[in-house]
């Protein structure tokens, strides 16, 4: 079939742009690149296609770049499309920044798609690669060890940053691209540093695909296939682990936990990929291939020896565990949480909010004698609030975090227990331990520690006259 007619069935059939939509063009100076644009061309007039030409110059070649760029500009003029260009210093970027020199590029290019695309207010931006691309894919992350979801390769159109990509070509080979600029008197350029072993996905170019051509000539063919297959399964576990997200994952603005329990209960390949999914959520990009990662994550999950830590997984996420509590947050570890407080509360009635503890401590004296079943109801039942004589309590009262060495004479118990030890039999989660407000009255005696216990000090009976209510009520639960 027709080229151009071939890809306007695949425009249509996989309904990758409509008609009158705006489509910046990302043109190389190579025959795929420039076989794209001219068959857009082709078929602006019919579809009323309003098309843009970005090209990007990495500067790796020095004069060789400048003069690619020059013609694609020049060529851009003929055809009467806007041309939008930029040349970037990328071997300058990863001097100063470190990291692979192909991916820099490629992410400093896109960066530069997306924003002439916004600008335009484009529809879609659209991308030269093909069936041969498609395969160096397949192959190379098939040697990375990727999940299936690598091995699909490079998908026919998808969304990135609320853009729309498409590959019209992904099933053509690069012979019929290279045919048809030679038919149609097109002019390109091959980049030289395509034929340089220094870089992967060359030598897999040039050494692997052949070979495995000489064992399949239909290889293409035969990935496209593998890749369809893989693709609707792919669909598949991402429904199932979206669904797994809205059982067991909590979702807030700016971080997420989950129950370790409900976490095991899951399939380790739902775990994996609900691992990818929590990464991406707090720190976006791709985690897909990067299994020891991965991996290392949910083995630490699922380890029964450590029921508390805390891991640094890159400069983007950390993840903390406390007994049943998995929780994931943006950025590097903090330094020691500086959440110790202190507050003297000079009056024997009023309010304090302590924002530690985001919460609202109520302090206020009865002077009525009370019946003794509803004090005993005070005493055992309302974790939250708590009752003194006040004869016997020692003013004024301080609300403060818990120090080392703490300990509570608590209620029931002969002598005292350490506040450490508390909170660990009731598994309190670490980083709440600073937050739990302590009432201390004047003498140092810790008289209650709002929904963990409190002491055996200040009891009321059947005489007592004033009664010293205090009521805790957070703004969100810190048990």
């Amino acid at each position: 079939m027709d080229l151009v007619l071939q890809t306007a069935q695949t425009i249509r059939d996989e309904k990758l742009l409509s008609s009158g939509a705006i489509v910046v063009i990302a043109v190389s100076g190579g025959p795929d690149s420039m076989a794209l644009l001219h068959v857009m061309h082709r078929l602006s007039s019919a579809q009323n296609y309003k098309l843009i030409v970005a090209h990007v110059n990495h500067q790796f070649r020095g004069a060789e770049s400048e003069q690619e760029a020059e013609a694609v500009e020049e060529y851009a003029r003929t055809l009467s499309i806007p041309f939008r260009g930029t040349a970037i210093d990328v071997p300058a970027y990863v001097r100063k920044h470190g990291g692979n020199t192909q991916a820099a590029a490629r992410q400093l290019r896109y960066q530069y798609l997306h924003e002439v695309a916004e600008e335009a207010g484009a529809a879609a931006i659209a991308l030269a690669h093909h069936a041969d691309d498609q395969v160096e894919t397949v192959v190379m992350n098939m040697l990375r060890g990727s999940s299936p979801s690598g091995l699909i390769g490079m998908l026919m159109r998808r969304t990135e940053k609320n853009m729309k990509l498409i590959r019209p070509f992904l099933r053509i080979p690069k012979e019929r691209l290279v045919a048809y600029c030679q038919d149609e008197r097109i002019s390109f350029y091959l980049d030289s540093s395509n034929m340089s072993r220094k870089y992967t996905r060359n030598r897999i170019r040039l050494d692997i695909i052949p070979q495995l051509l000489d064992i399949n000539p239909k290889l293409p063919e035969a990935v496209d296939r593998m890749a369809e297959i893989l693709r609707e399964e792919d669909q598949y576990l991402n429904e199932q682990t979206n669904k797994a997200a809205e059982r067991i994952v909590h979702f807030a603005v700016k971080s997420c936990s989950v129950s370790r329990k409900s976490w095991l209960a899951e399939p380790v390949a739902l775990q994996r990929r609900l691992i990818k999914l929590i990464l991406h959520y707090i720190a976006g990009g791709d985690y897909s291939s990067d299994f020891v990662k991965i991996e290392s994550i949910r083995l630490a999950i699922d380890n029964d020896i450590q029921p508390s830590w805390t891991s640094q997984i890159d400069s983007c996420v950390r993840i903390r565990r406390s007994y049943d509590h998995i929780e994931w947050l943006p950025g590097l570890l903090e330094e020691q949480l500086n959440t110790h407080y202190e507050y003297n509360i000079e009056s024997s009635e009023g309010d304090l909010w302590i924002p530690e503890a985001e919460a609202l401590l109520k302090i206020h004296i009865e002077s009525s004698r009370l019946e003794l079943g509803y004090i005993r109801d005070n005493l055992m039942d309302q974790q939250l609030e708590a009752c003194f004589d006040a004869e016997q309590i020692s003013f004024p009262l301080t609300v403060r975090s818990r120090r080392i060495g703490d300990r509570i004479e608590l209620l029931g118990l002969n002598g005292s227990k350490k506040v450490k030890d508390m909170f660990i039999d009731l598994k309190i989660i670490q980083k709440w331990r600073d937050q739990v407000p302590l009432i201390v009255d004047h003498e140092g005696r810790i008289l209650w520690i709002p929904g963990i216990g409190r002491s055996r000090h200040g009891l009321i009976h059947s005489h007592t006259s004033r009664l010293l209510r205090m009521q805790l009520y957070p703004s969100s639960s810190l048990i």
